[in-house]
């Protein structure tokens, strides 16, 4: 309980400063029309929740949108013409399947799902029959949220290990890494495996290739001193840093970064094959949206989505978008949690920080509509 309610005071610490900083849309903060097509985002629902979120929308008369429909009134001018919003679901997790889509279904909404190719049909995913039932529903929007999710290590900086309990809530979170070369992506590594400082794969941050050894190193380290075992003494995280560090010095020589001509290929790997795949399984898809991983963009991606057949993209809570005196960028959409749904302007509507006390308190009660 007590870890709960520290994430929760870390998340409220969180919000509060994106208020401070600007980067909510002026309807969350006051009750008024919002200028721009609101964009919510979720990973996973709890249903009574998401129930109550499309009933606020329906009785108050808001329309449901697609990217291609968000798109078309973008090109048009028309932004927003009517009282649409627009709901997006990162990564493509059973629990949409599950939950979300037949209270879809039930009130007739519709809703973008930003699937990763290479994740379809794993445990805890979606299936392609799913996505292909949903996508004939004419209620759910697929997308890319490129192929891998993949986060690469930038720098030769120790911030963590593999362990048992490793809280990666996929393990697409979990860095590129692996031995002789071969990137892990449906499992997670040995325990003992080094976790460096890292960043989004379609980020604009070279990667940085660490030596193997270190690796094997620090998982016979572990193996040694007791394997599981290892990690039920309260400073074994010390001990094993201290012990990763001089493996870091070590083999310092032996430090690799990918080059330019590699990053771009990549990322540009990232955006098109993710895009084929979903074609490919989807008969008749065009995809031309993207939701960031991470929210994280960049110069290379943002060149390479208009080279790929993208048409916009989607972040999370930013200022990117008020550069250059713009008040928005097709580019980079902000969004916004589903959790402040209830501050879009329509009877029942609550106020900023009275959502934000609700949240904390079903989060701690229910679990995280994430």
């Amino acid at each position: 309980m007590l870890d709960k309610l520290a994430n929760q005071i870390n998340e409220f610490s969180w919000m509060i400063g994106g208020l401070i900083r600007g980067e909510y849309p002026d309807f969350v903060v006051r009750n008024v029309k919002p200028k721009r097509i609101p964009a919510f985002s979720y990973h996973r629902v709890i249903d009574d929740e998401f129930e109550q979120q499309l009933r606020y929308l329906k009785d108050n008369g808001y329309q449901t949108i697609t990217c291609d429909e968000y798109f078309e009134r973008y090109q048009r001018g028309n932004h927003p013409p009517d009282k649409a919003v627009i709901l997006t679901f990162d990564d493509g997790i059973a629990n949409f399947y599950e939950v979300a889509f037949p209270l879809l279904q039930k009130y007739q909404s519709k809703a973008v799902v930003f699937l990763i190719g290479n994740w379809i049909d794993q445990p805890g995913m979606v299936t392609w029959d799913q996505v292909r039932t949903m996508h004939k529903s004419g209620l759910v929007d697929f997308q890319s949220h490129t192929l891998n999710h993949a986060s690469i290590f930038i720098e030769p900086e120790l911030i963590d290990f593999i362990y048992p309990g490793y809280p990666a809530f996929q393990n697409w979170n979990v860095p590129l890494t692996g031995l002789n070369g071969h990137d892990t992506n449906f499992k997670l590594p040995e325990p003992g495996t080094p976790i460096y400082k890292f960043a989004s794969r379609i980020s604009d941050r070279v990667r940085f290739y660490p030596p193997v050894a270190i690796q094997k190193a620090c998982i016979q380290y572990v193996q040694e001193h007791g394997g599981e075992n290892f990690f039920k003494q309260s400073n074994w995280r010390k001990k094993l840093r201290l012990y990763g560090n001089s493996q870091v010095i070590k083999f310092a020589n032996a430090r690799k970064y990918e080059s330019p001509a590699e990053q771009k290929e990549k990322i540009h790997q990232e955006l098109v094959l993710s895009k084929q795949i979903i074609e490919k399984n989807i008969p008749g898809k065009m995809v031309r949206h993207l939701a960031f991983p991470w929210n994280q963009s960049g110069k290379i991606v943002q060149r390479l989505l208009r080279e790929n057949g993208y048409v916009s993209a989607y972040g999370g809570l930013s200022k990117q978008y008020h550069e250059k005196g713009q008040d928005f960028n097709i580019d980079y959409i902000n969004r916004v949690s589903g959790d402040f749904i209830f501050c879009l302007p329509g009877t029942g509507r609550i106020s900023f920080l009275a959502n934000i006390v609700s949240k904390m308190k079903r989060r701690l009660t229910k679990g995280v509509m994430y």
